[in-house]
């Protein structure tokens, strides 16, 4: 199925904006533990905690407020949940009919029955509820519609449908109100903790980068990752490294590709996501300037609301930035705008 369906398992990066708030995580706390009774449930119960963990689930991603922070989810849900799942019912139904060198191999991997359900546990790292949780979430669904809808493995391999889609469409009618639920998960509290761990958690880079692509000002988003950089120049003495895969650039970054493309930004800063190193550089994220021109064949674009294909050469110009592609898709949104560079 992970071959079939393509466009589930598009790889999973940072998404800039991810909303790491305390409510947010207090959320995720309670999503965990009503799914882990739902897997643990007799059947009388089952669809009672089934029910409240999908209410919760559907109160926090309408908080989300984007579109793409949810896709985020699903996508790591789908691409990692599914492979743990697959292994924990290889490690419970597999390891009584082999050697006890496979077996022993099959357990190191997938731990004791019930793993799935302990790995649903908060764990205090903001890594973990970025991307890991989801591996678990992703695989508890699974097993939940094992219980719930016996069939979902057909319908989620014929029709490339998610297992959280397949649980939605099961379960959306039915869904009792999300407040009464945290009315009895000290809710309030939950958040006050959280946001106490989060605060005490970000290092000086990270809340940096949050601010440059979470500003309260226009964005301008360069996504580069259909490109090849032939040559990337920075300023090493001004890098704030958030981690492996995020950097903000704090006085100059200039990027050359092939055939002209270039990208240079000076004087502003940067959020850098990027690859396996630094000149692996996927998507840049920066405050627009206040005035700034773009052209598509040397004309004046008048940047309306919506998608602008360019299929002549691309420039964008304005204080501290320039931007030169021989093609690409431009996006305009209330508070973005994001160019991406073709070949």
């Amino acid at each position: 199925m992970l071959k079939e369906c393509p466009d589930l398992v598009e790889p999973v990066g940072f998404i800039e904006g991810y909303p790491m708030s305390g409510e947010n995580l207090a959320l995720s706390d309670v999503e965990c533990e009503l799914l882990a009774r739902a897997l643990l449930a007799p059947s009388d119960s089952l669809e009672r905690w089934t029910h409240e963990f999908m209410a919760v689930r559907s109160f926090r991603r309408v908080g989300l407020g984007s579109p793409a922070a949810e896709a985020h989810e699903r996508r790591l849900e789908f691409a990692h949940g599914l492979p743990a799942y697959i292994g924990e019912r290889c490690r419970r139904e597999a390891s009584g009919r082999l050697d006890r060198k496979d077996s022993g191999f099959l357990a190191g991997c997938f731990g004791t029955p019930k793993n799935v359900e302990a790995c649903l546990r908060p764990v205090d790292d903001l890594d973990w509820y970025r991307a890991e949780r989801y591996r678990w979430s992703g695989a508890a669904i699974c097993a939940l519609l094992d219980r719930l809808h016996p069939g979902w493995r057909e319908e989620a391999s014929e029709r490339c449908r998610e297992p959280y889609e397949i649980l939605w469409q099961l379960t959306r009618t039915e869904l009792p109100s999300a407040l009464d639920v945290l009315r009895g998960y000290d809710y309030g509290a939950r958040i006050e903790e959280r946001s106490a761990f989060v605060d005490g958690t970000k290092t000086d880079a990270e809340r940096l980068f949050e601010r440059v692509v979470a500003g309260d000002g226009q964005t301008i988003i360069v996504d580069t990752r259909l490109l090849a950089s032939s040559s990337v120049s920075y300023d090493p003495e001004n890098i704030e490294r958030v981690d492996e895969h995020r950097l903000v650039h704090k006085r100059v970054i200039k990027i050359e590709y092939s055939g002209g493309t270039r990208v240079h930004v000076m004087g502003r800063l940067v959020a850098a996501f990027v690859g396996d190193d630094e000149f692996d550089i996927a998507r840049l994220v920066m405050e627009a300037p206040e005035r700034y021109g773009v052209t598509v064949g040397g004309r004046p674009l008048v940047m309306a609301p919506g998608v602008h294909h360019a299929d002549e050469p691309l420039s964008v110009s304005g204080p501290g930035l320039l931007i030169e592609a021989r093609s690409g898709v431009i996006m305009v949104g209330e508070n973005r705008v994001t160019f991406v560079l073709h070949r």
